[in-house]
């Protein structure tokens, strides 16, 4: 094994202290390597013995403690780091998930710039399709403002090499929710901001006397078609209770129905 070492100074070869030879680049008589000193530097390649190397490195306790806490010190902090970078990374997904789809009734306003002709305000229509000039009808429900642009962008540009398209929002008619049961106030709710099944039901007036608090039942859908349902069962209870460590307070989506019993 090579190393690369600097001489302290120069000595006479010791065969009985384990030195051995070093030559130099002027090609100068030999000089030797005290082994239990070594100095390892960008130098000449020299042969030195991995034991006596290994050997004058334990002695210095004081390199082999530091050493030995920084690796205790990253072996501690090093899953932190990671457990914070999956943590930013988690939260990121999580609020590119939570973009505003586009749904059914919703206007958008869709802008292609020099091209007033091609620019239109639309309403989703129920079956989720709008209809563009040169375009046709496209699907809107389900995607987001940014999606949406990107299909309409890809499809003009059989007749424009380049376009640059806006689609924006203008109203919201599509986040709607149901609230049946035993409460006081049951019916279809238009939401204009993201809501909370707790929010939901301070909309519907609360409870009445009768409510099975802890068996309220949330029916969404799973599809677009909406032909595919789950039911989630939510407590009352868990929602308020401080010690609760995950949060059972959904965030509702639009076409849910709130059932309490």
């Amino acid at each position: 094994m090579n190393y690369f070492i600097q001489l302290e100074s120069p000595a006479a070869c010791d065969e009985d202290a384990n030195e051995i030879p070093f030559c130099a680049n002027t090609g100068s008589k030999a000089q030797c390597l005290p082994c239990k000193r070594p100095k390892v530097l960008l130098g000449e390649p020299y042969r030195w013995k991995l034991k006596d190397f290994l050997t004058g490195f334990a002695r210095n306790k004081v390199v082999v403690g530091a050493l030995f806490i920084v690796s205790i010190c990253l072996s501690a902090i090093g899953p932190g780091i990671l457990e914070c970078t999956a943590s930013d990374s988690r939260e990121i997904d999580r609020e590119q998930r939570n973009d505003y789809l586009i749904g059914h009734e919703d206007v958008l306003e869709i802008s292609v710039w020099k091209n007033a002709e091609l620019s239109k305000v639309v309403t989703v229509r129920p079956d989720g399709m709008i209809s563009l000039p040169l375009i046709g009808d496209m699907p809107a429900a389900g995607l987001t403002p940014n999606q949406l642009r990107d299909e309409i962008i890809e499809k003009l540009k059989v007749y424009q090499e380049t376009v640059m398209v806006s689609v924006i929002v203008q109203q919201v008619n599509s986040y709607r929710i149901f609230i049946l049961g035993e409460v006081i106030k049951p019916g279809l709710y238009l939401l204009k901001t993201r809501t909370t099944l707790l929010q939901a039901i301070s909309l519907a007036g609360g409870f009445n006397q009768f409510a099975s608090k802890n068996k309220i039942v949330v029916i969404r859908s799973k599809s677009k078609s909406g032909s595919r349902e789950e039911k989630i069962l939510v407590r009352f209870d868990d929602i308020v209770n401080i010690n609760e460590i995950s949060d059972k307070n959904l965030i509702l989506m639009s076409g849910d129905t709130i059932f309490v019993p």
